[in-house]
């Protein structure tokens, strides 16, 4: 078996409003390692008032997720093949329905436990939510609703790898409605035929509102992928958290989730070739 070369890491922010305001951090993030396979999911919860339970919504969103696609890897271990046609043929109406019923089974289950009320309204719970997985041979992703999943290749350009519509404005579309599955955006790779970006980058959409434009947070993927090059991924752990809260405080104001799934292998090579001689070189 081929040994996974991507690993994957993240932090999060309370939004520098919402600690304005006292109010609860709706992003929720979850990273998990199955086999040789890695699994992201990122959600955001909307906060608004008719939402009062939405950072529960957003947490149970990224397990629903994980716990789906961990269950497909595990009857699938070592047939990623047979994984990939699985995802291929299910990826238009089968598999977003059953996450998205799987999430309001289980906030429904959730919510008559805290509150012994037969009938709920789901919207108390409305999130987002971002899906991501790598296997040593392809990549799949899943969107509902805003935040952005980027890749940015070894030169790096960086482009989105979902293509989503920016006509929403402070809308977005949610987990919680009638039927959610028909929002959700799906895309795959295959390794065979195209090739791996040497990075991917996970966000809620705090992160892109803080920056000017489009272009601006674009750049955001060649900077990420130059701190990994030449810092590693210690060094980017240790200030993202710092990072991301000035992000916020100059910002939207909103909530941040990054998450970074990068090739070790090949920022090691770019490392080796370049800096052979720099403390801690791989060489």
């Amino acid at each position: 078996m081929i040994t996974l070369n991507y690993t994957a890491f993240g932090d999060q922010v309370r939004g520098a409003q919402h600690v304005k305001n006292k109010s609860k951090c709706q992003d929720k993030f979850k990273i998990e390692k199955i086999d040789d396979a890695l699994i992201i999911a990122v959600a955001d919860g909307h906060g608004s008032s008719k939402c009062k339970y939405s950072d529960e919504g957003a947490q149970l969103a990224v397990n629903v997720f994980c716990d789906i696609i961990a269950s497909l890897v595990k009857q699938h271990s070592g047939r990623m093949d047979e994984l990939y046609s699985y995802l291929s043929r299910n990826k238009a109406e089968s598999l977003p329905k059953k996450i998205v019923q799987v999430w309001k089974d289980t906030v429904e289950k959730n919510h008559q436990k805290k509150s012994n009320e037969v009938e709920i309204d789901l919207t108390f719970y409305g999130t987002t939510l971002l899906g991501f997985l790598i296997t040593e041979s392809f990549c799949f992703a899943l969107q509902l609703g805003d935040g952005d999943i980027l890749c940015v290749n070894s030169g790096g350009q960086t482009t989105p790898f979902i293509e989503t519509d920016k006509i929403l404005g402070t809308e977005t579309y949610s987990i919680s409605s009638e039927k959610a599955w028909e929002n959700v955006i799906i895309e795959m790779r295959n390794q065979a035929t195209d090739e791996f970006p040497v990075l991917f980058i996970i966000s809620t959409d705090g992160f892109a509102n803080s920056f000017v434009s489009d272009e601006e947070f674009m750049k955001t993927g060649a900077d990420y992928l130059e701190l990994l090059k030449e810092y590693g991924e210690n060094e980017i752990k240790d200030n993202l958290k710092n990072w991301l809260n000035e992000t916020t405080q100059n910002g939207s104001g909103d909530d941040i989730t990054l998450v970074l799934i990068y090739d070790k292998m090949r920022i090691r090579l770019w490392e080796k070739f370049f800096w052979p001689d720099c403390e801690g070189s791989y060489w």
